[in-house]
């Protein structure tokens, strides 16, 4: 995983910056974003920006004026904020059907950064120059919707795919077939039902184990996406094991550095 940073002026996120703030001050680590990507099952991410709703103060009563144009406060309020980003996948489920098992198709997702709401709280804490915290608020808003699009694929989104479940049981052992089952013709539909399940489940998991390595080994050593474009997961139905690895590795590492030449 290579620590060099691409300039923040090569991405369409670079745009929305105010004009005393320098894209060239930042770098984008994007070696880590490709493995995070990777791990997420997300195959492109784009780094853009947008302009959100303003956060909103609520619960404040207007006591009167101070002086002309100037207005002041009683009681107390609770400020809404507004999130950060946003995110959205900019490719649409896999049509095709690809020999796996409990697998994800990545997806293209586009991550924009409400750079006016950040902009915004800086200001209200005297730092709208600061380029430590702008640094500090583009990756927290870049590495938050990274999170919350891999929890929408990898928990919540109905693509995940068992049609390669018909060639995993080509895997079943021929005895299984061939001795077990005919040991037991006498025994109940249930306990037959019960081997043959119990015989599934364990080549499923023997499968996904030796593929999710394989693929987890390549991203962590930048050599490409896995198994032609298929994410394998050692946890059917919902990957778990995957979103914890974003859930690591956005927390322990920054995307969104500054340049070592900036001051």
């Amino acid at each position: 995983m290579t620590n060099k940073l691409t300039p923040l002026s090569e991405f369409p996120l670079a745009a929305g910056l105010p004009d005393f703030v320098e894209p060239e001050a930042f770098g984008v680590n994007e070696g880590l974003l490709n493995t995070i990507a990777t791990v997420g099952c997300l195959n492109e991410v784009t780094l853009d920006w947008h302009r959100g709703n303003a956060s909103q103060v609520s619960g404040v009563a207007f006591g009167g004026f101070a002086a002309p144009g100037a207005a002041f406060a009683v009681g107390s309020g609770s400020v809404q904020k507004s999130p950060l980003g946003k995110y959205d996948f900019t490719t649409p489920p896999s049509t095709s059907q690809p020999d796996m098992i409990c697998g994800h198709t990545p997806h293209d997702v586009r991550v924009s950064v409400d750079v006016p709401e950040i902009q915004d709280r800086l200001s209200q804490i005297g730092k709208i120059r600061s380029l430590p915290h702008w640094t500090k608020m583009l990756d927290k808003a870049v590495c938050g919707q990274i999170r919350a699009a891999s929890s929408e694929h990898l928990l919540k989104s109905l693509t995940t795919t068992w049609e390669g479940a018909g060639g995993a049981m080509s895997f079943i052992p021929v005895f299984i077939a061939e001795s077990s089952v005919t040991d037991i013709k006498g025994a109940p539909w249930s306990t037959v039902a019960e081997v043959l399940l119990d015989t599934a489940i364990m080549t499923v998991g023997v499968h996904n184990a030796a593929k999710f390595a394989l693929e987890a080994t390549r991203a962590l050593k930048g050599e490409g996406d896995g198994f032609e474009n298929v994410c394998f997961s050692l946890i059917p139905g919902w990957h778990i094991d995957r979103r914890f690895g974003v859930e690591a590795l956005t927390r322990a590492r920054h995307i969104i550095r500054p340049m070592p030449t900036a001051k």
